[in-house]
């Protein structure tokens, strides 16, 4: 009985040395969760940052290339291959005055995996979007000389709807790096959306009179005597 009785006053003076252990490595092991939580949580938000500032670079710079394109696609919307009222070309036809506008997003210094897969791509691919537009208007017989008036039309239209596509990717980069939008291209996209409205009015109209104009008279007949002789 003497023997149980000091195994049992042993086991009860470790208890408080094993409790004390015990405590402490639960703290250790809290205290380690607790610094990889809040160092986690720092990293995190440092990286935000890092990509919020690299969004906003990147819409800082093609953002007024981007509105310069659309600038310059509103130009060619005017273009009608005339000259003060005279055809441009030498040979007395209608020739373009105002060039294509070119947008090179290879030549851009960015961190282009700062956007989100989608965006990046639409903007890396917008120039064959609008290579592939203008395709159309690469064929030389597409109209008939001297005017080209549906050439042209087709031309301004064409400019038109990429220009408004460049405003588009100048939005969603906007909208990514949290700025406000510009209002140069609101102003832009007004004016275009105008032109738009404007030939296609044109054009409408053009169609009603070739519709309401009277069919070419047919060839006069040759007599049989004529072709005999």
């Amino acid at each position: 009985m003497t023997a149980d009785l000091s195994h049992n006053h042993q086991v009860n003076r470790m208890s408080p040395e094993l409790s004390a252990a015990l405590v402490g490595g639960a703290s250790g092991i809290i205290c380690a969760f607790g610094t990889a939580w809040v160092t986690a949580k720092a990293n995190k938000a440092q990286a935000e940052r890092a990509e919020a500032r690299q969004s906003a670079y990147l819409a800082s710079q093609l953002g007024p290339a981007l509105r310069e394109f659309a600038s310059e696609c509103l130009a060619v919307t005017y273009d009608d291959g005339t000259e003060e009222g005279r055809p441009s070309g030498s040979n007395g036809t209608c020739q373009p005055t105002v060039k294509s506008p070119r947008f090179s997003p290879e030549a851009f210094a960015v961190e282009w995996k700062a956007l989100p897969a989608d965006l990046m791509t639409d903007v890396l691919t917008f120039p064959e979007h609008g290579a592939d537009k203008l395709a159309v208007l690469d064929d030389p017989g597409y109209d008939d000389p001297p005017d080209y008036d549906d050439y042209f039309s087709q031309r301004m239209l064409v400019h038109a709807e990429i220009g408004l596509a460049a405003l588009d990717l100048v939005d969603a980069l906007h909208a990514h790096a949290k700025l406000k939008s510009s209002k140069r291209a609101s102003e832009l996209r007004s004016a275009l959306r105008a032109r738009q409205e404007e030939v296609t009015a044109t054009l409408r109209e053009q169609e009603k009179r070739l519709a309401a104009a009277p069919p070419f008279p047919p060839p006069p007949s040759i007599p049989p005597s004529a072709i005999t002789a």
